[in-house]
């Protein structure tokens, strides 16, 4: 039964009419998980530690490195020039890598080299260290003799690899394919037939002398978790 109520506030009793019934209208709410990244062949790895692999696309170009005598100006007048990288730098080369002008450092393919840490220092053929001066522009035509000392620590070997010719300034990296990276520590000792330095207190300074701490990584041409059998059509 309707109550119908009229301006004047006189309410009639209509019998026979239906009562109407409210009904709730409810909403439900669907909880969404967060969406996992999606990766591509061209994602980039985690590099979480020296040993952590990359994809080609990861690796630094040679052409990225400053001229040695660029960056050896501010290390000259204390006699020796160190750069140390934390694994975040993003300091691996592939295909070469060259510590300075003389020399070139042949990386294996499927391989990038970390470094970790780069030591130089201009010497005299007495190897004292000459902490004062200019290193010449044109220091690198007048080199006379290269020796380098490459050694792999290898779990349960070390092998060390030595180069002495006076022409031969590429140096090839062995590629351990038994294990995913390994340290490598390269040690070049260059002479060159003139003094290195220009307004130095010394006298000959015609050594370079170079110390590297890296790691062979592996590295991928795409991302190694990328599924090709998935085609994402979206």
């Amino acid at each position: 039964m309707l109550m119908i109520c009229l301006l004047l506030l006189n309410c009639i009793t209509v019998p026979g009419l239906l009562r109407r019934t409210s009904r709730r209208t409810t909403t439900r709410r669907t909880r969404r998980t967060p969406s996992t990244p999606k990766i591509t062949a061209s994602t980039p790895l985690p590099v979480t530690s020296f040993t952590s692999s990359i994809i080609k696309s990861q690796a630094l170009n040679p052409t990225y490195q400053n001229s040695f005598r660029t960056r050896f100006l501010t290390g000259a007048v204390r006699g020796a020039l160190v750069y140390s990288y934390l694994y975040s730098a993003n300091r691996a080369y592939s295909g070469l890598y060259t510590p300075y002008g003389t020399l070139n450092v042949l990386i294996p393919q499927k391989r990038a080299l970390r470094i970790a840490k780069e030591e130089y220092k201009v010497q005299t053929a007495d190897g004292i260290d000459c902490t004062s001066g200019t290193l010449r522009e044109d220091y690198a035509t007048s080199i006379k003799n290269v020796t380098t000392k490459i050694a792999y620590q290898i779990p349960a070997q070390q092998n060390s690899e030595t180069t002495a010719n006076p022409s031969a300034t590429n140096v090839n990296l062995k590629d351990v394919t038994t294990v995913d990276s390994y340290p490598v520590s390269i040690e070049t000792h260059s002479e060159y037939d003139r003094s290195l330095m220009i307004e130095s207190s010394y006298v000959n300074c015609t050594d370079i002398v170079c110390n590297v701490e890296a790691h062979m990584i592996r590295m991928y041409d795409t991302n190694p978790n990328y599924n090709f059998a998935v085609i994402d059509l979206d």
